[in-house]
């Protein structure tokens, strides 16, 4: 049931207000991390239709916009603007799970949320490992699909 204004008038006045703009990130292990995939080729076909030149362009786009974001992030991190740092990496998860990329997906959201809450030590710590985990990523895309142009369908 939807609220109403007069109940969340109630509930707001119940609840003091949060001071502190700190924001507990979740966290994830290592071999939590791990587990995730670095792609899944499978899946990503299943979405597009099994059309493996649309997955084939996807990944030259992604290695082209990718690498544009991550200049977005280094500049947005240099000069403070949260906004473009935070926008880089929302765009860079996005574009990441066209192909179940979702350890680049999971730390871009982190660092995405790091940025908005201008969190830049964390942020220091973190932006490395998504860069690794990008060009990780993108060395798989370029191996399996831009270079190689095999059959994707079984990867």
């Amino acid at each position: 049931m939807p609220w109403d204004q007069w109940h969340l008038s109630r509930q707001l006045a119940r609840e003091p207000l949060r001071t502190d703009r700190t924001v507990r990130m979740p966290t994830m292990t290592e071999s939590r991390m791990d587990a995730l995939p670095i792609v899944d080729f499978k899946n990503a076909l299943e979405r597009l239709g099994h059309d493996e030149q649309l997955l084939r362009e996807l990944a030259q786009f992604y290695e082209e916009d990718a690498l544009v974001l991550l200049q977005n992030l280094d500049r947005g991190l240099q000069d403070k603007d949260v906004e473009l740092a935070a926008r880089s990496c929302h765009s860079l998860s996005s574009l990441s799970l066209n192909f179940d990329g979702h350890r680049v997906a999971h730390i871009a959201k982190q660092v995405e949320q790091l940025a908005n809450t201008r969190n830049f030590p964390a942020l220091e710590e973190l932006v490395p490992q998504l860069k690794l985990e990008i060009e990780l990523l993108m060395k798989i895309l370029k191996t399996e699909l831009i270079a190689g142009q095999k059959t994707v369908e079984n990867s």
